[in-house]
């Protein structure tokens, strides 16, 4: 129980963040993964709908980098904590990007149904 209030809590205080930074529509990715150290790990994060010209962008960048788009693309749309935060604990494993991409990019912009739920706050 009370590890559920710390999650919560640590949910809320990523929300009261994110809308003291931007005022548009805001949602909230999370998810797990684990590393190839067999690590777990729990990301949970406030990100935004991307603008058309930051979907052209990436459309262009996808063509070079796959890899490469997917993360810009992310860290471009994380509002909390800060992007670098949640690179961070990424680092180099690109499944936990993949997941975000396929998860919650996708459907957001219509590519494809949603994997996880979308969760608007």
């Amino acid at each position: 129980m009370a590890n559920e209030e710390k999650q919560t809590t640590k949910i809320d205080k990523l929300i009261i963040e994110a809308k003291g930074k931007h005022d548009g529509e805001l949602f909230l990715a999370d998810y797990k993964f684990t590393d190839v150290d067999n690590k777990d790990h729990h990301l949970q994060f406030v990100f935004r709908e991307p603008k058309e010209e930051e979907m052209n962008v990436y459309i262009s960048q996808f063509e070079k980098s796959q890899v490469g788009a997917n993360r810009m693309i992310m860290q471009m749309l994380i509002v909390a904590p800060t992007p670098k935060s949640i690179m961070d604990e990424i680092g180099n494993y690109q499944n936990a990007v993949s997941t975000f991409i396929q998860s919650y990019l996708n459907p957001l912009s219509g590519v494809t149904k949603e994997v996880l739920p979308l969760k608007k706050i």
